[in-house]
C-alpha cells in the first residue's frame, strides 16, 4: 500500500484510495438488443457484444431490466474473442446495458475541475474524479438453489456482476434440456432463475447437474448512465 492517500467517507461506507492500487472505472457501455424467442439449434436467443471488449476490461456488469440474461463465452486477452449474452428458451425481448470496468483511464465526465491522485513513485494516476469509478453498493453469496429473489437498494440504475448458480442436463426419455442460471431485475428485486436454455428430443433418461454458490456484485451506475 502507498505511503500517502485519501479516504472518502460516506454515511454508511467508505472508499479508500491508497495511491498504489488503481481504482477500477468504466471503460465502455454497450447496449445489446435481446430478441427473445427460439433460434437455430432449438435454443434461446444469444448474441455477441457489438464491440469486442477492451483489452483492459476486468469485469462485465449487466443491467437486465425485465429480461432474463446470462453472460457466456469469454474474451481472451490479445485475441478477437468476444463475449456473448444469452437468454432462456423462448424468453421475451428487451435490451440490456453491458458495462466494462477496468484500469484503463477514461474521463467520461469531462469536468473542468476535479481530484487527481498519482503514485509518487510511478507517477501513474490511480484515481481521477472524472472517471466512472466502480461503485459497489451491495453483494451476496447464496448456496445453490433454483430460485433466488434478492432485494436490491432503492437505486434506479444498477448493474450486476453475477457468477455461479446451477447448470446441467436433464432427459426424461422423451425430451432433453440444457438448463442454466439467468438473472433479471424486476423493480427492486433481482430474480435468479434456473431455466431451460436448449431443448431436444431424446430416447434417453439422464440427469447431470453442477451446483455452485451464486455470487453477485451490485453496482450503482446512475452517474455513469448520465454521460454514457
Amino acid at each position: 500500500m502507498g505511503k500517502y492517500g485519501i479516504i472518502i467517507k460516506g454515511k454508511d461506507r467508505h472508499i479508500q484510495i491508497d495511491s498504489f492500487n488503481t481504482v477500477m472505472n468504466c471503460i465502455r457501455k454497450q447496449t445489446v438488443v435481446m430478441k427473445g424467442g427460439i433460434v437455430s439449434g432449438n435454443q434461446g436467443y444469444y448474441t455477441e457484444l457489438p464491440i469486442t471488449p477492451h483489452l483492459s476490461t476486468k469485469l462485465f456488469a449487466v443491467s437486465p431490466n425485465n429480461v432474463f440474461v446470462k453472460v457466456i463465452g469469454g474474451a481472451i486477452k490479445g485475441s478477437d474473442k468476444n463475449i456473448q449474452i444469452s437468454q432462456p428458451y423462448n424468453d421475451s425481448s428487451g435490451s440490456v446495458d453491458v458495462f466494462e470496468f477496468g484500469d484503463f483511464p477514461n474521463n467520461i465526465f469531462k469536468e473542468k475541475y476535479g481530484v487527481v491522485i498519482k503514485n509518487s513513485s510511478t507517477k501513474q494516476t490511480v484515481y481521477n474524479s472524472n472517471w466512472g469509478v466502480l461503485k459497489i453498493v451491495g453483494y451476496f453469496i447464496a448456496s445453490w438453489k433454483e430460485d433466488i429473489d434478492y432485494q436490491l437498494p432503492n437505486i434506479k440504475d444498477l448493474a450486476f456482476v453475477f457468477g455461479g448458480g446451477m447448470g446441467g442436463i436433464w432427459e426424461d426419455g422423451f425430451e432433453g434440456a440444457w438448463m442454466d442460471t439467468f438473472i433479471k431485475r424486476v423493480g427492486n428485486t433481482l430474480q435468479v432463475r434456473y431455466k431451460e436454455a436448449v431443448l431436444w428430443s431424446t430416447g434417453s433418461a439422464n440427469r447431470d447437474l453442477s451446483r455452485f454458490p451464486s455470487t453477485c456484485l451490485i453496482i450503482d451506475v446512475s452517474d455513469i448512465k448520465k454521460v454514457l
